[in-house]
Parts: structure tokens; sequence; C-alpha cells
């Protein structure tokens, strides 16, 4: 119950926000409404396409970053071996 009178004026303030948004683009010249939609559809995917970008770079970066390690790991050991041959003979 307390849910119900919780969410009902936000509902209303929303109707309110939407109803005011639909006169504006009623006053609002078609080619401006065409422009600000291309405007704002082409941030949303500039956003989605740099957050998944972003991320797939993360993940590359971080996978060379390991096998870097990995490398430079096994080849300090095996210089480290090679060294303590060299040196016992």
């Amino acid at each position: 119950m307390s849910t119900v009178a919780f969410s009902f004026p936000f509902s209303l303030y929303f109707i309110f926000i939407f109803w005011r948004a639909v006169l504006f683009l009623q006053s609002v010249h078609i080619k401006y409404i065409s422009t600000i939609c291309i405007i704002l559809y082409a941030s949303v995917l500039w956003r989605l396409f740099t957050t998944v970008l972003l991320n797939k770079l993360m993940v590359i970066f971080k996978e060379v970053v390991q096998e870097l390690l990995v490398t430079c790991t096994f080849t300090a050991l095996a210089l480290t071996n090679s060294i303590a041959v060299l040196l016992r003979k």
C-alpha cells in the first residue's frame, strides 16, 4: 500500500514532464525535431560504442600484459639457468 502512495506523485510528475515535452515538440519545426533526434541517437550510439570498445580494449590489454609477464618470467628463468650453467664450468 505504501509503494502505491509513494509512486503516485512520481507518476504524475513524469506524466507532466511527458506532456510538456509533447507540447514543446509540437511547437518546434519538424527539421529541428529530426536534428535533435539524430543528435540524441548519435550520442547514444557513440556512448555504447566507446563503452564496448573500451571494455574490449581493457580485456585485450590485460591479456597482453599477462602474456608479457609470463614470457618475461620464463625468459628470466632461462637466463638465470644459463648463467648458472656457465658459472659451474
